[in-house]
């Protein structure tokens, strides 16, 4: 039934019956729910986890629903005290990765330590990107906001570049759509109500279609940003485009003492220390305090710090955080992104603000070369 009202009610219904018969009557018909219902559908899994096990063993029936975890959902399994729980989510989760575009992307890798030209790489964002993005007022603004990326390194642009179908939003999947009459249209989801839908193509159309003439209405687990945008592209012209995406986004924010820098290995013992005095801040209300020069007043989503670094010795790398945080204060999730890795973890209470504490949040494993690393808000604030 298409009443979003009722879908909602129906929900919460299930919260209560047993867990086999929540996941066939919710899991059942993955490719016809819209993104708003499998959000949902997700969401309640989460909550119980006492069901997770049995959303593993529909994703492994079905791996399109595994397309539609977000990264906390993901995190959230491969951290589960069930030791069998968290094997089966690295085993789905790694089968999502395409082998031929895990391929282009060694073959592209040069990409992560070259430095751009965004004036070259203008018109190739307007041949290549202009149909569903839009920078400086060129194109359409159909697909994500490329300007509120918070992680605009090298490397996260390649992943979503070369590997499209990796990890994408539902709402920007592609659903499918054939009328009674014989017509077939493919596009984004752009509206969806009890008596018609609307898909927008990516020539530029939309059509609006009423439920009463769909003979098939489903959604695919492939991203509505095609495979293959890099053919004829050299890895400098990668790069070019790149550049011209980052200097796109929000404007750095200045404060007295902050001076970004390529951040270079201390020369004893090799730590690479981030600190607040040579990245990039952005965001509403993230500013450099001026007592501890600490990074304060997290209180955007659109907050975020970026550093570039030179990683002299490939490895491993411990990640430590040295942070404070007010006894009323903990609870929130903050994200680290580099080298197309994430560290997710959770802002501990440190008694008051004024008391510092340096802890390890996790492991990333790190190339010889340029880095950039990128740290934001997670969850909602």
């Amino acid at each position: 039934y298409w009443d979003w009202e009722i879908q909602e009610k129906a929900l919460q219904g299930f919260q209560s019956a047993p867990v086999d018969v929540a996941a066939e009557e919710l899991l059942s018909g993955w490719r016809e729910h819209s993104p708003e219902l499998r959000e949902e559908i997700l969401s309640l899994f989460f909550k119980n986890r006492d069901w997770l096990s049995s959303l593993l063993s529909r994703i492994e029936e079905n791996p399109a629903i595994g397309k539609d975890l977000d990264a906390r959902q993901k995190q959230v399994l491969l951290k589960q005290s069930d030791p069998e729980i968290r094997e089966r989510a690295e085993k789905v989760l790694n089968a999502s990765i395409n082998p031929d575009r895990a391929k282009v992307l060694e073959a592209y890798g040069e990409v992560a330590s070259l430095a751009g030209d965004p004036t070259a790489g203008r018109p190739i964002f307007e041949e290549r990107c202009s149909k569903c993005h839009q920078l400086r007022g060129i194109g359409r603004a159909l697909g994500p906001d490329l300007a509120a990326l918070t992680d605009h390194s090298n490397e996260a642009l390649m992943v979503a570049v070369l590997d499209p179908n990796r990890s994408v939003e539902s709402k920007y999947r592609t659903y499918m759509a054939e009328s009674v009459d014989g017509f077939s249209y493919s596009g984004l989801l752009t509206n969806e109500s009890g008596n018609s839908i609307t898909l927008a193509m990516d020539d530029g159309e939309e059509a609006t279609l009423l439920r009463s003439d769909l003979e098939l209405f489903q959604g695919s687990t492939l991203s509505f940003m095609p495979e293959g945008l890099e053919v004829g592209l050299t890895p400098q012209g990668l790069a070019d485009l790149f550049a011209f995406v980052r200097e796109s986004g929000p404007p750095m924010k200045k404060f007295k003492g902050n001076e970004p820098i390529v951040v270079t290995p201390e020369p004893y013992r090799r730590e690479i220390w981030l600190l607040s005095t040579t990245g990039e801040i952005y965001g509403d209300t993230l500013v450099m305090e001026d007592r501890f020069n600490n990074l304060g007043y997290w209180g955007s989503m659109n907050d975020h710090a970026c550093w570039n670094f030179k990683v002299e010795e490939p490895g491993d790398y411990s990640v430590w955080l040295d942070y404070s945080c007010g006894s009323q204060e903990g609870a929130n999730t903050f994200a680290i992104d580099v080298a197309g890795q994430r560290v997710i973890e959770e802002v501990d209470s440190t008694g008051d603000w004024e008391t510092y504490r340096i802890k390890p949040v996790g492991e990333v494993t790190l190339a010889e070369g340029l880095n950039r690393l990128t740290i934001r808000p997670f969850m909602k604030l």
